[in-house]
């Protein structure tokens, strides 16, 4: 599938959720999760709902990350 087919697709598939137009977002202009830290924490802060969501005992999830900050 072509670059331009795919976006179009995920942007206007059945049920996405729009946010204006479309369903496309982006961090594009605004700080964000640009360092290790800041990916730990939120992480960190989701563990349960994670948990919850993929229905692992949270005694059992294990997981690990590293971060490519590329430019």
């Amino acid at each position: 599938m072509k670059k331009k087919n795919y976006i179009d697709y995920i942007a206007n598939r059945p049920r996405v959720e729009r946010i204006g137009g479309h369903g496309l977002f982006t961090d594009a202009g605004r700080p964000g999760y640009d360092r290790g830290e800041q990916w730990m924490a939120l992480l960190r802060s989701k563990r349960a709902m994670l948990c919850r969501e993929m229905k692992i005992d949270s005694a059992s999830l294990r997981w690990y990350a590293a971060l490519l900050n590329l430019p």
